[in-house]
């Protein structure tokens, strides 16, 4: 008989393993701006200890900066040093890690395929100019991406910074308006600001060089896991209690430059991913990733001729008309009475779409619009 001195002593149980979270910042001439980002970031509860935390989770901030001239590399350094040296969380490494080519698609293929450490598990990307909305957007961002299985992403609530203000301009309300519709969208979007996704999803994924709009292409490969499947749009969900804020433009040219801007991404985007990739990657192979990276090694230049190609095809119109018309199912969803209170807004925004996508034409047409930014 076995004696109860002679029985083996259980092993203690392992402790689960770290998460590491690699925060990634790109950032191009933000000298003045990436203090009070890595500020804000540090008034967040997973550093500052002030609400939720995520003890299990190992933090490394990079900060990539690119074909900057200023000093924002020094400022990131001293920023960081001092919000390390006074976070409540022990342990949080950084790194600033510049760059000479500028082009946040460059910089995001170096961060997550070079940079990056291997034993890294998710990504957190923020852009270097913004502030946090809820202190606990980071925590909630980070638990909604392990507790949903289903999620490869996980996006907050971005908001303009005239959102925090008591009382608006009407200028500030227009400005508002105008972008209101990306915000009620049935499916979340990627927002390059800030978005939380798995490491093994990211570095499935290569962004062409000189991409104008990289969020857009980013949503595309992970509702399509690589163009290897049918779009799955749950892939992408938005977290609860989860917000930042970005400088909302004040000015008439620099809200209509923003907004060509956006339209042209969205036209070399649909161009890029469900023209070209959509038929060019088989549904068993390694995805669309591989294709880009494949190219980017062949020729740095391979998106630019494409698209060039893709507009060339399309003669002195390369926007898809209907564009024009997204205001309109939305108006004629409302009750009649609201109709005739909000048709003069609502023509009035069409008129500015019309605009819009003129300018937008007028630059994909003249070969100008390729690597605008």
């Amino acid at each position: 008989m076995t004696t109860a001195e002679s029985l083996p002593t259980p092993a203690a149980p392992s402790a689960a393993p770290a998460l590491h979270i690699t925060l990634g910042i790109l950032a191009y001439n933000e000298r003045e701006m990436i203090g009070r980002t890595v500020r804000s970031l540090f008034e967040q509860s997973v550093f500052s200890g002030v609400g939720a935390t995520l003890p299990d989770v190992q933090w490394e901030i990079i900060v990539v900066p690119n074909g900057c001239k200023d000093d924002t590399h020094a400022q990131a350094e001293q920023e960081l040093q001092a919000a390390c040296a006074s976070s409540k969380t022990p342990g949080v490494e950084y790194r600033v890690v510049s760059l000479e080519r500028a082009g946040k698609s460059h910089a995001w293929n170096k961060l997550v395929h070079e940079i990056a450490a291997p034993q890294t598990d998710a990504f957190l990307m923020i852009d270097a100019d913004i502030e946090f909305g809820h202190v606990e957007t980071v925590a909630n961002s980070v638990r909604r991406l392990r507790t949903d299985d289903h999620a490869w992403t996980v996006v907050d609530m971005p908001l303009k910074d005239f959102h925090r203000k008591s009382h608006n301009t009407w200028f500030e309300k227009l400005s508002m308006r105008v972008s209101k519709r990306r915000l009620t969208e049935t499916h979340a979007g990627i927002a390059g600001s800030f978005y939380v996704m798995w490491a093994s999803r990211m570095r499935s994924i290569w962004m062409p060089i000189d991409l104008s709009v990289e969020d857009g292409f980013l949503h595309a490969m992970v509702i399509t896991d690589g163009f290897r499947q049918d779009p799955d749009y749950s892939r992408v969900v938005r977290a609860d209690n989860a917000s930042h804020y970005y400088e909302g433009l004040t000015r008439v040219r620099d809200i209509i430059n923003h907004e060509v801007r956006l339209t042209i991404g969205t036209v070399l985007n649909a161009f890029l991913c469900w023209d070209v990739l959509l038929f060019m990657t088989p549904r068993a192979g390694p995805g669309a990733g591989a294709i880009v990276r494949e190219l980017n090694a062949q020729d740095p230049n391979w998106y630019r001729r494409m698209m060039a190609n893709q507009i060339e095809i399309r003669g002195l119109w390369a926007i898809r008309t209907k564009q024009l018309w997204h205001r309109l199912p939305g108006w004629w969803a409302l009750p009649p009475a609201k109709r005739v209170v909000k048709l003069p807004t609502t023509l009035a925004l069409s008129l500015f779409d019309a605009g819009v996508m003129w300018l937008a034409n007028r630059r994909l047409v003249s070969g100008r619009a390729v690597g605008y930014w």
